[in-house]
């Protein structure tokens, strides 16, 4: 009688550990053909306690690629961020503290939101080329 359970159970473990591995398989398979819908570059200007022009490039997993010139100190600034669904993460620039905040919501190929930069803030504006 042991052994009969001994392998019920093993039986159970084996076809939880099966559906498991296909379930991660399906998983990769839809990373894999993820296109997001925000991919593209972005092009536009931030304004506030400082000011300048944004590049946003977005690839097809959602990984931001920030391009940031600023006028006042004529400084650029590269740094990544993500999306979550159309919203920024918010990441900051380990160079300069800057972070958009944000999404890509609109019915138009035009988009806003704020930036912070420690105690300076402002807003941005971004069309999709």
């Amino acid at each position: 009688m042991k052994l009969v359970n001994y392998f019920s159970l093993l039986s159970v473990i084996c076809l939880i550990s099966c559906q498991q591995i296909t379930d991660n398989y399906w998983e990769k398979q839809d990373y894999k053909n993820y296109v997001s819908p925000y991919r593209g570059t972005y092009m536009g200007s931030y304004s506030g306690d400082d000011n300048g022009s944004l590049i946003i490039e977005i690839s097809k997993h959602d990984n931001v690629s920030i391009t940031k010139h600023s006028n006042i100190s004529n400084a650029d600034d590269v740094f990544i961020d993500a999306l979550n669904g159309s919203v920024f993460n918010g990441n900051a620039s380990p160079n300069s503290g800057f972070r958009l905040l944000g999404n890509l919501t609109s019915q138009t190929k035009t988009f806003s939101g704020n930036w912070v930069q420690g105690n300076y803030k402002g807003s941005w504006t971004i069309t999709k080329k």
